[in-house]
Protein backbone atom coordinates (compact mmCIF):
# COMPACT_ATOMS: atom_id res chain seq x y z
CA UNK A 1 0.00 0.00 0.00
CA UNK A 2 1.18 3.43 -0.75
CA UNK A 3 2.15 6.20 2.04
CA UNK A 4 1.19 9.17 0.61
CA UNK A 5 1.94 12.66 2.52
CA UNK A 6 2.10 15.56 -0.03
CA UNK A 7 -0.86 16.76 -1.97
CA UNK A 8 0.90 16.66 -5.10
CA UNK A 9 2.40 13.05 -4.69
CA UNK A 10 -1.13 12.32 -4.42
CA UNK A 11 -2.42 14.09 -7.60
CA UNK A 12 0.97 12.15 -8.99
CA UNK A 13 -0.51 8.77 -8.25
CA UNK A 14 -4.14 9.40 -9.02
CA UNK A 15 -3.40 11.11 -12.72
CA UNK A 16 -0.86 7.90 -13.47
CA UNK A 17 -4.01 5.75 -12.84
CA UNK A 18 -6.16 8.09 -15.19
CA UNK A 19 -4.22 8.01 -18.02
CA UNK A 20 -4.18 3.95 -17.50
CA UNK A 21 -8.20 4.59 -18.08
CA UNK A 22 -8.32 3.24 -14.28
CA UNK A 23 -10.91 4.74 -11.85
CA UNK A 24 -9.85 6.06 -8.40
CA UNK A 25 -12.33 6.05 -5.99
CA UNK A 26 -11.54 8.90 -2.71
CA UNK A 27 -12.82 7.53 1.22
CA UNK A 28 -12.03 10.64 3.40
CA UNK A 29 -11.62 10.32 7.18
CA UNK A 30 -10.34 11.83 10.09
CA UNK A 31 -8.72 8.56 11.31
CA UNK A 32 -9.40 6.44 14.28
CA UNK A 33 -11.32 3.61 11.94
CA UNK A 34 -13.97 1.49 12.37
CA UNK A 35 -16.11 -1.08 10.40
CA UNK A 36 -18.11 2.11 9.08
CA UNK A 37 -15.31 3.40 7.31
CA UNK A 38 -13.37 0.02 6.54
CA UNK A 39 -17.42 -0.94 4.91
CA UNK A 40 -17.27 2.45 2.95
CA UNK A 41 -13.24 1.35 1.67
CA UNK A 42 -15.00 -2.00 0.49
CA UNK A 43 -17.68 -0.38 -1.37
CA UNK A 44 -15.15 1.67 -3.26
CA UNK A 45 -13.09 -1.38 -3.88
CA UNK A 46 -16.43 -3.16 -5.99
CA UNK A 47 -17.03 0.36 -7.86
CA UNK A 48 -13.11 1.52 -8.71
CA UNK A 49 -10.00 0.03 -10.13
CA UNK A 50 -7.79 1.42 -7.33
CA UNK A 51 -9.06 3.43 -4.03
CA UNK A 52 -7.12 5.97 -1.72
CA UNK A 53 -8.60 6.59 1.92
CA UNK A 54 -7.47 10.15 3.64
CA UNK A 55 -6.65 9.97 7.38
CA UNK A 56 -6.44 13.51 8.73
CA UNK A 57 -7.75 15.18 11.71
CA UNK A 58 -9.01 18.35 10.32
CA UNK A 59 -8.59 21.24 12.85
CA UNK A 60 -11.28 23.21 10.85
CA UNK A 61 -14.09 20.82 12.19
CA UNK A 62 -13.38 21.52 15.56
CA UNK A 63 -14.03 24.69 17.60
CA UNK A 64 -12.98 23.77 21.06
CA UNK A 65 -9.43 23.60 20.71
CA UNK A 66 -9.82 21.02 23.61
CA UNK A 67 -11.71 18.21 21.32
CA UNK A 68 -9.36 18.64 18.65
CA UNK A 69 -6.05 17.77 21.33
CA UNK A 70 -8.34 14.75 22.52
CA UNK A 71 -9.47 13.32 19.12
CA UNK A 72 -7.62 9.53 19.02
CA UNK A 73 -4.87 9.34 16.53
CA UNK A 74 -3.89 6.14 15.22
CA UNK A 75 -2.06 6.28 11.97
CA UNK A 76 -0.01 3.54 11.99
CA UNK A 77 -3.16 1.06 12.91
CA UNK A 78 -5.66 3.30 10.51
CA UNK A 79 -2.49 2.18 7.96
CA UNK A 80 -2.78 -1.01 8.60
CA UNK A 81 -6.81 -1.60 8.75
CA UNK A 82 -6.69 -0.14 5.55
CA UNK A 83 -3.77 -2.52 3.97
CA UNK A 84 -5.83 -5.56 5.60
CA UNK A 85 -8.82 -4.57 3.55
CA UNK A 86 -6.57 -3.79 0.42
CA UNK A 87 -7.20 -0.02 -0.01
CA UNK A 88 -4.47 0.71 -2.22
CA UNK A 89 -3.00 3.88 -0.98
CA UNK A 90 -3.22 5.91 1.94
CA UNK A 91 -2.98 9.77 2.33
CA UNK A 92 -1.78 11.36 5.57
CA UNK A 93 -1.54 14.87 4.91
CA UNK A 94 0.04 17.67 7.64
CA UNK A 95 -2.07 20.54 8.87
CA UNK A 96 0.77 22.90 7.54
CA UNK A 97 0.89 21.75 3.91
CA UNK A 98 -2.58 20.86 3.53
CA UNK A 99 -3.52 24.47 4.14
CA UNK A 100 -0.21 25.92 3.20
CA UNK A 101 -2.44 28.54 0.76
CA UNK A 102 -5.49 28.50 2.67
CA UNK A 103 -7.41 31.66 3.52
CA UNK A 104 -10.67 31.16 5.40
CA UNK A 105 -14.12 32.63 3.93
CA UNK A 106 -17.40 33.49 5.54
CA UNK A 107 -20.39 31.56 3.99
CA UNK A 108 -24.41 33.07 4.26
CA UNK A 109 -25.42 29.73 5.53
CA UNK A 110 -29.38 31.13 5.95
CA UNK A 111 -30.31 29.22 9.03
CA UNK A 112 -28.73 26.31 8.30
CA UNK A 113 -25.85 27.43 11.33
CA UNK A 114 -28.84 27.82 13.71
CA UNK A 115 -29.82 23.91 14.00
CA UNK A 116 -27.82 20.69 14.37
CA UNK A 117 -24.78 21.36 15.21
CA UNK A 118 -24.44 24.78 14.40
CA UNK A 119 -26.89 25.58 17.33
CA UNK A 120 -24.25 24.62 19.74
CA UNK A 121 -20.74 24.68 18.24
CA UNK A 122 -20.58 28.51 16.95
CA UNK A 123 -18.43 28.28 13.60
CA UNK A 124 -19.01 24.76 13.11
CA UNK A 125 -20.69 25.04 9.41
CA UNK A 126 -18.34 27.94 8.54
CA UNK A 127 -15.04 25.69 9.59
CA UNK A 128 -14.20 28.04 11.63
Amino acid sequence: MHILKEPADVALWSATLRRETLTVGFVPTMGALHQGHLALVAAALRQCDHVIASIFVNPLKFNNKEDLTKYPRQPEKDAALLQEVGCHAVFLPSAERLFADFHPRQYDLGELDAHWEGASRPGHFQGS
